[in-house]
């Protein structure tokens, strides 16, 4: 009879970690080998020496650690992979959709599929919800946009109104960052440009000996050196704001700007009434 290949429960995230660590450590050896300088292997912990080494010795040679259980249905085998990837693995928000929408397609009951994701029934409800819900919504959570709970605000708003009033929400969350980044960059491009010419009048008053004009382009440089950190500083900064998360209260304002949208959000929803809301929808 022909043997079946294994089928992989769990720690899928974890083996694709393994296997770029391996492919990223292996492509560093053969740039040494080719004699190029400069590059460093990937290092990784070997769990068996507590000491840092290559990936591919470590996972290449050695490979990795698996458990392997007894033959299972399909039913089974998608149960026990779901519930071992919730539990161990730190998925995201939309991640935890994708396992609900697995489990739905494969026939579970609502309350099997709260057990296997050892979860409240109203949770599944709301992530049914949220799978059955606009696109743009599902694709917001996809880039970390949109946590689970801001994402649950959008269920009162009309479904024809919902894109606007995310781009309206999306437009008030990273427009100011967005203009603090591009302030930032001037204010930058200026302060390397006063830097540049104050290292210039430095060199140029060292070589003539002119104590004085020297003196003045240390001063300079120093100040444009100061200025440059605090740019750095405050185009790290919005950088950071264009990366976070649309909050509830911004999506209720863009709610309320967009015609129609906020009859049903005079106030940010409570979990109690995003549930029973969500709920009704399922």
């Amino acid at each position: 009879a022909k043997t079946k290949r294994p089928k992989l429960v769990a720690g899928e995230r974890r083996l694709r970690v393994i296997l770029n660590l391996i492919e990223k450590d292996e492509a560093a050896l053969k740039l040494i080998q080719a004699g190029e300088k400069d590059v460093k292997r990937v290092m990784v912990k070997n769990p068996k020496t507590g000491k840092m080494e290559p990936a591919l010795k470590v996972y290449g040679e050695q490979g990795v650690e698996c458990k392997i259980t007894e033959e299972q249905d399909e039913r089974e085998f998608l149960r026990q992979a779901i519930q071992e990837n919730t539990l161990h693995e730190q998925l995201t928000d939309y991640e935890l959709l994708l396992q609900c929408e697995k489990m739905e397609k494969a026939k579970f009951s609502r309350a099997e599929q709260a057990e296997t994701m050892d979860v409240s029934e109203a949770w599944i409800s709301q992530s049914h919800s949220l799978l059955n819900g606009p696109d743009c919504i599902l694709k917001a959570m996809e880039q970390e946009k949109l946590t689970r709970t801001a994402a649950l605000t959008f269920l009162p708003v009309p479904a024809d109104k919902v894109e606007a009033v995310l781009k309206r929400a999306i437009d008030i969350t990273y427009h100011d960052a967005e203009a603090k980044e591009a302030e930032a960059k001037v204010e930058l491009g200026k302060a390397m440009e006063e830097l540049n010419k104050g290292e210039s009048q430095l060199r140029l008053s060292q070589f003539t000996g002119n104590q004085e004009s020297a003196r003045k382009a240390r001063r300079a440089v120093a100040r444009a050196g100061r200025q440059k950190e605090k740019a750095e500083k405050k185009l790290e900064s919005a950088k950071g704001k264009k990366k976070k998360k649309i909050s509830v209260e911004t999506i209720t304002q863009a709610a309320k700007e967009v015609d129609g949208a906020g009859d049903n959000l005079h106030k940010p929803q409570s979990m109690k009434n995003i549930r029973l809301i969500s709920t009704d929808l399922a």
